[in-house]
């Protein structure tokens, strides 16, 4: 089974490990909505295919649900995400919907540069998953 999982930057740097394609990996994964995701991209839209968004990888739960438990995979792609902001008259900054951009990268550490004035906020990871059944 193949997921596609969302790695904030700030979760790599703080408590995570790098990660690159091949890399075998174990994280807790939760359930997510691709909603803020197709609208950071601006994806879904007419003529635009929605990206699937199966669960975010998360090393601060604060859930009421408690933790899942630990999903061991391969991953098999990554992409940088970058996107522009926009702050107010009191310094809050945040994302503009439809500034996102996604590229291929080979290595993940939280770290990324920024690009072409975009902040570098994440990375969206395939993840293969072997079969439980079996």
């Amino acid at each position: 089974m193949e997921l596609s999982v969302w790695t904030a930057f700030w979760q790599l740097r703080c408590c995570g490990e790098p990660f690159a394609v091949g890399s075998e990996v174990a994280w807790r994964l939760y359930d997510t909505d691709s909603a803020w995701l197709n609208e950071l991209l601006g994806t879904g839209g007419a003529g635009s295919a929605p990206i699937r968004l199966d669960a975010v990888e998360d090393h601060h739960p604060q859930r009421e649900e408690g933790e899942p438990p630990v999903t061991r995979g391969t991953v098999v792609a990554v992409e940088a995400v970058h996107c522009q902001h926009a702050c107010d008259e009191g310094g809050t900054c945040v994302p503009v919907p439809g500034s996102g951009t996604r590229s291929a990268v080979a290595t993940a550490n939280g770290w990324t540069p920024d690009l072409d004035g975009r902040k570098f906020v994440g990375y969206l990871v395939r993840l293969v998953v072997p079969d439980q059944d079996g």
